[in-house]
């Protein structure tokens, strides 16, 4: 797993100015220093962001998360600490091997330390040892890197749920058209490299429309997910795909499958249903749910927007003549 390229700006920069606030506003209260170091102290809150800026601008690295947590503490502490000058520029000068691999960084890490270290020295509080030794253990010890590891396991996560988010029906929990018109691409493809069958069955819950009207939106809903999960009980072959197109429309990729099997397991898919019974008072043919369905299978010379649509005119075809049927094209 690879961590991001660059830490998001809008997150760290705020975060970095707002530690410089804090401690500036602690200088300000215990110290109170004159109008000149003020000066200079203002001049390094505002030296430290651009730094890290510049860095975020040209790193492809988490150098900038290294550099953020080591100026944020580093200059926070340094402003309420008490004087171990000698130890802490020893401390200092080891951070450099970590920017090793970059070595502009070092200089844009020393630059702005050195700036705070200087300015501590001039208003007498010394830059402790302890707030370099915070700043080394937070990334020496790797702390840094499994903290963007988490992050990068975060953004996976989220990266996973709005891929589902596009490619799932968001009321069934099914898949939606757009995956389904791509599966069913690379199945014809994959039907016509083997040789073997390939069928579809297009299944429309009837008079859906006046379902919706006698029981309203939610009860609608509710009806698409209980057909939905009743079509996935009776198929249960990893191969097989099953996705809603729209309204009360479902279909069934049947990949290794001929229209016979197909259509064995349509009437298995209605037996089921009409032992349901899931009540539909808007229908005019029944007083429960019914589906009527359509298969076709794959011909050589037919491709897959001929197959999807030899289905659905053989679904027509049935609700013209009698709907809770099945046809086969």
């Amino acid at each position: 797993m690879t961590y991001t390229q660059h830490p998001p700006h809008h997150q760290a920069l705020p975060a970095l100015l707002s530690a410089m606030t804090v401690a500036l506003m602690l200088q300000l209260l215990s110290v109170e220093p004159s109008r000149p170091y003020l000066g200079w102290l203002i001049s390094a809150i505002i030296i430290t962001p651009i730094t890290a800026w510049i860095t975020w601008r040209r790193s492809t690295t988490n150098a900038l998360g290294y550099l953020i947590c080591a100026c944020s503490i580093t200059l926070a502490l340094s402003l309420i600490a008490q004087p171990y000058p000698e130890a802490s520029l020893i401390m200092l000068l080891m951070v450099i091997p970590t920017f090793a691999h970059q070595p502009y960084l070092i200089v844009l890490w020393v630059l702005p330390s050195l700036l705070v270290y200087s300015i501590t020295i001039e208003l007498n509080i010394w830059l402790p040892v302890w707030a370099i030794g915070a700043t080394l253990l937070w990334y020496q010890s790797g702390l840094w890197q499994r903290f963007a590891k988490l992050k990068q396991i975060e953004q996976h996560r989220l990266k996973r749920q709005l891929q589902r988010h596009n490619n799932y029906d968001a009321i069934t929990g099914l898949r939606n058209k757009q995956y389904f018109e791509k599966r069913l691409r690379q199945s014809v493809s994959e039907a016509k490299r083997s040789k073997t069958p390939l069928s579809l069955i297009v299944l429309d819950i009837d008079y859906f429309r006046a379902y919706n009207e006698h029981y309203g939106n939610e009860y609608g809903n509710s009806c698409l997910e209980q057909v939905a999960r009743l079509i996935k009980s009776d198929s249960q072959r990893q191969s097989d795909l099953i996705a809603r197109l729209n309204g009360g429309n479902y279909v069934l990729l049947l990949p290794g499958t001929d229209k016979h099997g197909a259509n064995r397991l349509a009437m298995q898919i209605l037996d089921h249903l009409a032992r349901t019974k899931l009540e539909n008072q808007g229908s005019p043919i029944s007083r429960y749910v019914t589906l009527t369905q359509g298969i076709s299978q794959w011909q050589p010379g037919v491709n897959a927007e001929q197959l999807l649509h030899r289905a659905q005119l053989a679904m027509f075809q049935a609700k013209h003549s009698e709907t809770g049927r099945t046809t086969v094209a």
